[in-house]
């Protein structure tokens, strides 16, 4: 995801437009932190004029 916006900006994207389903892990790979989710959609808070990318994998199991 990017911000082409002058300001910061929260973006919600819906899971299953990238492929993800409630229980996938979802990683923000530059920070290396785990993004959080409502098991339908997720917010991203960009900053303005930047980038985030992501990784999705299946939940960690026990």
């Amino acid at each position: 995801m990017s911000s082409l916006a002058d300001s910061p900006r929260q973006v919600t994207v819906p899971l299953g437009s990238i492929g993800a389903r409630s229980e996938d892990r979802v990683r923000e790979l530059w920070t290396r932190t785990d993004a959080t989710h409502d098991d339908q959609c997720l917010r991203a808070d960009l900053p303005a004029h930047g980038p985030s990318l992501y990784s999705l994998a299946p939940a960690r199991q026990g």
